[in-house]
């Protein structure tokens, strides 16, 4: 009796809570969206009483509207994607991947930042080092010097690391734009 009742419940429920996209009845193409379009028939049409949208044009709701990724300009009637070109993404990846600049070109900055806060602490590290080994160089006694030491060697070992890390951040990000697996901040694929 349990699991009759949960399994009306089930039905129940997929039957009186799921919204239903119908498809949008239709006489001609102007039926089918409230956006001007210059050439209907190119974008949307309407066949056998059903609205059909084609290219940049996407149906969520039995209507026709311009895809989230695209964008239609009425002047020239053409459709475009707005999603960032992967080719440029792809070069800026591999001549500047440790700075983050791909992600900023895409407008992913829960990437960009990181990486870019990254590279510019692996550039200040060895300034760093530098100081504070020249420091050292002084007559300041044994200690002093030994202790200045095993700071440097602290602190070019956490460099080397870091290096390794962002090396393999690098990397990562260059096979992602190769297999272009990363989308744009708008959530969408990289055009070729």
């Amino acid at each position: 009796a349990g699991l009759t009742c949960t399994i009306v419940t089930a039905i129940l429920l997929l039957v009186c809570c799921t919204e239903l996209v119908q498809p949008l009845s239709c006489t001609s193409a102007a039926n089918c969206t409230n956006e001007v379009i210059a050439n209907p028939s190119q974008f949307v049409s309407c066949v056998n009483n059903t609205c059909v949208c084609n290219s940049c044009f996407q149906s969520d709701t039995g209507m026709c509207t311009v895809a989230r990724c695209y964008s239609y300009n009425i002047a020239g009637d053409t459709c475009s994607s707005t999603a960032q070109k992967w080719l440029a993404a792809l070069v800026i990846s591999i001549l500047l991947g440790g700075t983050g600049a791909a992600n900023f070109y895409i407008g992913r900055y829960e990437f960009a930042i990181p990486q870019l806060v990254l590279f510019c602490f692996i550039m200040i590290l060895p300034c760093i080092i530098c100081v504070l080994y020249c420091c050292t160089g002084c007559d300041c006694g044994d200690v002093a010097r030994v202790c200045g030491l095993v700071v440097n060697f602290i602190l070019a070992l956490i460099l080397l690391i870091l290096n390794l890390c962002l090396a393999s951040w690098w990397v990562a990000d260059a096979v992602i734009f190769i297999l272009n697996e990363r989308q744009d901040g708008n959530g969408c694929v990289l055009a070729r």
